[in-house]
């Protein structure tokens, strides 16, 4: 569940969540994305980006285990940017180059907001960008 900085939008969400019990998980995460998308949309795509992080990080990890990724990091470094995780995975094919791209632009947006830099985001865009993430976030799952 989000926690806004705004104790009035804190008490309204939870009552909306206390009126909808029977929403599933994932349509509940849904929503509770689409809301923060239309209050804050930079937040929205900074909070997808952070979960699509730990996804790819967890499963980059993973592969590393099951020595299914030819990667050693040396010297070892405590991270590794999602760039680096994803061309590693390119080179590796274990992604194709059409997600690769994806990635790297997503990435590139949200650097630009976590930079703090002039980045024109709607409503629209936060939840576009989430869904493109969604698609990556599976095609990541799957590997």
């Amino acid at each position: 569940q989000l926690t806004y900085c705004f104790p009035l939008i804190d008490d309204w969400v939870n009552e909306i969540n206390e009126q909808d019990d029977e929403v599933d998980d994932s349509t509940e995460e849904s929503n509770d994305y689409e809301l923060l998308a239309s209050i804050e949309p930079r937040a929205a795509i900074l909070q997808t980006w952070g979960e699509y992080e730990k996804l790819l990080r967890d499963k980059f990890n993973k592969l590393i285990e099951e020595k299914r990724l030819n990667y050693y990091n040396r010297p070892k470094r405590k991270f590794l940017s999602v760039s680096e995780m994803m061309f590693q995975l390119l080179k590796n094919k274990l992604i194709d180059k059409n997600s690769y791209e994806h990635s790297k632009e997503l990435n590139y947006l949200r650097n630009m907001i976590a930079h703090g830099e002039d980045a024109d985001t709607s409503t629209e865009m936060a939840l576009e960008y989430n869904e493109t993430l969604g698609k990556l976030k599976k095609y990541i799952n799957e590997i």
